[in-house]
């Protein structure tokens, strides 16, 4: 829940979230939209479309106030096989202030050594996964990543899954490489300017490099090139093969074809 969303009357529905209620009435810009949560409460909405923005009006600020929604609470809307449509919220991870640099020193150097260190880890939560294999870290770090480079950033669980099989099933964002840290650190390598146009964009500019594929390339476009246009000029036995056709040099054997 950004504050923009919190404050005002209103939620602006993610495009990711417009499939999950019901289309809107021919003829019409708005209909009811009941909205329940497990406890049995519920909420009668305005669902508006609007050009191409999506709402939830009417009573929305009765639900963040009765729900206690805070700035960055996850809202979860779920549709049941009977149509109708559930909502709740995850709560945002607290900040915990009371431990200073030395816990993470010292896990840093257990994992430097190989040894196993204690952490506290909520799954799900956060922008990145906290656990990600060795083999997915080395793989993005030998990509060569380069300003101007359009790339997507990819749900965080198939960030292992492209990886691996190189292909994605799903894009939460896109974005061009404004630029790439120098040095031996991996972490947060890469600064991106993400499409605004994006409603998923994330705040962060700062990511890392296996939570982004490049899309487009100029290294891709150059091997695809490569591949599919035969060389214009290439040795052959007894000369040289330019467009298809052997030049023999003038006293040399051979025949031209």
């Amino acid at each position: 829940m950004p504050q923009a969303d919190w404050a005002r009357s209103y939620l602006h529905v993610p495009k990711e979230c417009e499939l999950l209620f019901p289309p809107l009435q021919a003829g019409g810009d708005k209909q009811d939209l009941l909205l329940h949560d497990i406890s049995g409460n519920s909420w009668n909405m305005e669902h508006a479309h609007r050009g191409t923005m999506r709402s939830l009006s009417r009573y929305w600020k009765n639900l963040v106030r009765e729900k206690g929604v805070n700035v960055r609470d996850i809202i979860v809307f779920v549709r049941c096989p009977d149509g109708r449509i559930l909502v709740d919220l995850r709560r945002a991870t607290p900040v915990n202030r009371d431990w200073g640099g030395q816990e993470v020193a010292q896990a840093s150097q257990l994992a430097i050594q190989g040894s196993a260190f204690t952490v506290t880890y909520y799954p799900g939560r956060g922008v990145e996964s906290f656990v990600v294999p060795r083999a997915v870290v080395d793989a993005a770090a030998e990509r060569d990543w380069e300003v101007d480079m359009p790339v997507r950033l990819l749900p965080k669980d198939e960030v292992v899954h492209v990886q691996q099989q190189g292909s994605a099933s799903g894009v939460i964002a896109r974005g061009t490489i404004g630029a790439v840290v120098p040095g031996a650190t991996t972490w947060r390598s890469l600064q991106v300017d993400w499409d605004g146009s994006t409603s998923s964009a994330p705040a962060a500019t700062a990511v890392n490099k296996w939570q982004v594929e490049p899309e487009g390339s100029r290294d891709a476009k150059r091997r695809r090139l490569s591949d599919t246009v035969p060389p214009v000029a290439s040795t052959a036995q007894g000369g040289i093969k330019l467009f298809g056709r052997t030049l023999v040099p003038e006293g040399g054997s051979g025949s031209t074809s």
